[in-house]
């Protein structure tokens, strides 16, 4: 018996046929990558949120264990008198490398004393100081970190972003107006680690001063100093970081003194336009700049006055940082 074939033969796609494929799954690829991107930065939000309320817990129970004194936010130099270097990125943690004069048995003592390494037994992770995804980068460009020295064992640097609120530099917690409003601490370092180092944002203005030094609602925080006028405070102008917007919402994740923790807007006003939208307590800066794509860099803010009042030439204190806001 002869068997026939069935007449039936396999065939491949055809070009046409291939060509819809590849120009569904284009379309579908298009449709669910912006998805995929926005799910991966809320999951980075969520992430420094953690963090920085992390960071108000750790704060609390430190306070609970220092009669209610808020840490040093400016560094208290080993010289016999009450001076204070301001702007500067202390080492942290401390003993972490640097060469002179960070090295001394007395400037590793005074690295211990500041905030970012007193909260740190409260908190348990130095990760929790740093967002993972900023860059690295060291401070100063001449920053370099030994494995081993005088002062005892030498501690690997950590990257931090967070930045304490300078303004509550030794303050008695008690003397904070609103603990659910006042900024404890926030990712004041914007869109960069800082390697090995850790500074308050902003600062109260008391560089080199010989008095004691805090922040005073109705007047300057130092009564003695060299510089003759003084502003209420400082911002810290760190090299190597460009930008405060570290998320694409332009929300920052920032804790207040209470420990509660919210993502707030910052960076809303372009310039060369002045004054943010909905004002000095809603958004930490005045304007911020814009480079080509636009950078989100501060380079102006609201200053308030003892009645929370603005001041037209942005003396005073910082209004958004001020212990003593209600608003």
């Amino acid at each position: 018996m002869t068997i026939r074939p069935s007449g039936r033969r396999h065939r491949g796609f055809t070009l046409i046929e291939l060509l819809v494929v590849i120009a569904i799954i284009a379309i579908l690829a298009a449709i669910l990558f912006p998805v995929f991107a926005s799910a991966k930065e809320a999951a980075k939000a969520t992430a420094a949120l953690s963090n920085v309320k992390q960071m108000g817990t750790g704060f609390n129970i430190y306070l609970a264990d220092s009669d209610d004194t808020m840490p040093l936010a400016a560094v208290l130099r080993p010289d016999g008198a009450f001076t204070l270097g301001i702007g500067v990125g202390v080492p942290f943690p401390s003993n972490n490398g640097l060469p002179a004069p960070w090295n001394t048995p007395a400037r590793i003592n005074m690295a211990d004393c500041t905030w970012h390494n007193a909260v740190f037994p409260y908190i348990k992770g130095q990760g929790i100081y740093a967002f993972t995804s900023n860059p690295s980068k060291v401070m100063f460009t001449a920053d370099t970190f030994t494995t081993a020295g005088p002062g005892g064992t030498i501690k690997t640097p950590q990257d931090a972003t967070i930045t304490m609120n300078g303004l509550l530099h030794r303050l008695n917690a008690s003397s904070v107006a609103s603990p659910s409003v006042a900024i404890l601490a926030w990712e004041g370092s914007g869109k960069v680690n800082f390697h090995g180092r850790g500074f308050a944002d902003p600062a109260l203005n008391c560089g080199n001063t010989i008095d004691d030094c805090q922040f005073n609602p109705t007047g300057k925080p130092s009564a003695v100093t060299p510089y003759g006028a003084q502003y209420g405070d400082v911002f810290f102008y760190g090299p190597s970081y460009d930008s405060f917007w570290v998320f694409a919402t332009k929300r920052m994740p920032m804790v207040r003194t209470d420990s509660s923790a919210k993502a707030m807007p910052v960076g809303l006003t372009i310039y060369p336009n002045v004054g943010a939208p909905s004002g000095a307590f809603t958004d930490p800066f005045l304007v911020v700049e814009k480079d080509g794509g636009g950078s989100g860099g501060n380079i102006g803010y609201y200053g308030c006055d003892a009645n929370l009042n603005v001041t037209p030439d942005y003396s005073g204190y910082w209004c958004y940082f001020r212990p003593d806001r209600t608003k």
